[in-house]
């Protein structure tokens, strides 16, 4: 929460050498863990950008979040609240991914922010994660390999990478199909950077590995050291 305010606005930042934006500048923010809105009439005479809520909002079946339209809403950790367990059955969902379900029919647009969307099995958070971006019917018009039966249809007969290497020749080639197929349907709906993406001409990431320097000069041992260790190894 403290990330996501102060990158919306400056108001949570006191040292202006960390400001994001200009003097004045900014978004309008309504923190709705400090400030609940009142059902469907909230924004009343106000001027609000963005509301921001936790993923406890969603724990309710008649939350008010899908009482509202939307333009954009963003799940950032969605692989915390928006997978569900893979033990469970398909039509035996949480409150949270029914909530989320009615709420992705209350907006514009929807993005899913992970640095770790695959943590329990690939199988099962694939199709969870791709399922909680849009509806359905949504995703039926990207094209058909993002529907529910396709992407089951997909994983179906997968094998993990450690076990291909044990298959005939002819299903390992099936495997590494099925991989990139699952590749190609990321790629659909997946916003990427590089390290040649620019934003107003500047790299959005710094390229470390550019920056690293060989260095293949063996270290030389400190004299006393050597003495040491060979006293302590006999050597």
């Amino acid at each position: 929460m403290p990330a996501w305010l102060a990158t919306l606005n400056n108001d949570t930042l006191s040292d202006k050498t960390q400001w994001t934006w200009a003097e004045g500048k900014g978004l309008k923010v309504w923190n709705a863990n400090k400030r609940p809105p009142p059902i469907l009439d909230w924004w009343c005479g106000e001027d609000i950008d963005v509301v921001i809520v936790t993923s406890t909002c969603l724990q309710k079946s008649d939350s008010w979040v899908t009482k509202i339209r939307w333009h954009t809403v963003i799940a950032d950790e969605a692989h915390s609240f928006l997978r569900g367990q893979h033990n469970k059955r398909a039509d035996d969902q949480s409150i949270t991914l029914n909530t989320w379900s009615r709420l992705q029919t209350h907006t514009k647009s929807m993005f899913i922010i992970s640095g770790t969307p695959f943590i329990t099995k690939i199988t099962f958070d694939f199709i969870a994660i791709t399922k909680s971006i849009a509806s359905n019917d949504v995703r039926k018009r990207w094209g058909k390999e993002c529907t529910d039966a396709s992407l089951k249809q997909l994983f179906d007969w997968w094998v993990p990478a450690p076990l291909t290497d044990k298959l005939p020749p002819t299903l390992q080639a099936a495997q590494e199909a099925r991989r990139k197929a699952a590749a190609e349907v990321l790629s659909k709906y997946t916003l990427r950077c590089d390290h040649k993406s620019r934003i107003d001409r500047e790299f959005v990431l710094i390229d470390y590995i550019r920056q690293c320097k060989l260095m293949d000069a063996p270290l030389q041992p400190i004299p006393d050291e050597v003495d040491e260790c060979r006293k302590v190894y006999g050597q």
